[in-house]
């Protein structure tokens, strides 16, 4: 085999081990979405087979459909009602994958389009603070949607309309949102690497053999 046509068979075989990884079915994937109303702006990253998002309509966090809500944050600005707070909530992580607080995931047209939690109360704060927040995410289409109240009695909140709500303390909702889009795909940096590997490697062994001298023999 000659140098430039084992330089060609190593190229060939890297983009085809790249695209065969990128066909492979995952089984999970992460998704990230957005929300932005007036009083508390935030982002979330959920893993989600992709699978899953092949038939439309709600699914339960089980089987083919478990989700595992990986990130939610909330920058809140509050000063009315009271407490009044500026800074960062967490809210996850720790990841959250039970179906207890992950109830389910709402697919339209292969993208996710919201999904339904429990009260989720914070896990962290930047700068502290001495009240208790939460954040839930309703799709408004969850089946039958299960009564939750929070150890200090803050209400459950209205799981027919599709929003993000922050509560705090025992005061119910102070705000609440829509979501902006849907959640948009992640690619995984594993893929990403192959692929630009496998292109690099293309342009390396065409500039090589325009760079060849030939042999005057």
């Amino acid at each position: 085999m000659t140098s430039m046509n084992f330089r060609r068979t190593l190229v060939c075989a890297a983009v085809a081990t790249t695209l065969g990884v990128l066909a492979e079915p995952a089984t999970a994937a992460p998704f990230r979405g957005t929300f932005d109303p007036a009083d508390f702006a935030g982002e979330y990253i959920i893993n989600v087979n992709p699978t899953c998002l092949l038939t439309s309509g709600w699914h339960a966090n089980a089987g083919i459909c478990a989700a595992t809500l990986l990130s939610a944050y909330a920058d809140v600005v509050s000063s009315s009602p009271n407490p009044a707070y500026t800074g960062r909530l967490t809210f996850a992580p720790p990841n959250i994958s039970s179906s207890l607080q992950l109830f389910g995931i709402y697919v339209v047209g292969g993208q996710i389009d919201s999904f339904d939690t429990a009260l989720l109360p914070q896990t962290g704060e930047a700068p502290g603070t001495p009240d208790n927040w939460f954040l839930q995410f309703t799709s408004g289409q969850m089946p039958s949607y299960p009564t939750f109240v929070t150890t200090d009695g803050a209400p459950p909140f209205d799981p027919t309309i599709k929003g993000v709500y922050l509560s705090v303390n025992n005061l119910g909702i102070i705000a609440s949102a829509q979501y902006i889009g849907r959640a948009v795909d992640i690619p995984e940096p594993g893929s990403l690497s192959l692929l630009l590997g496998a292109i690099g490697g293309g342009w390396l062994a065409r500039r090589r053999r325009k760079e060849k001298v030939p042999d005057p023999n």
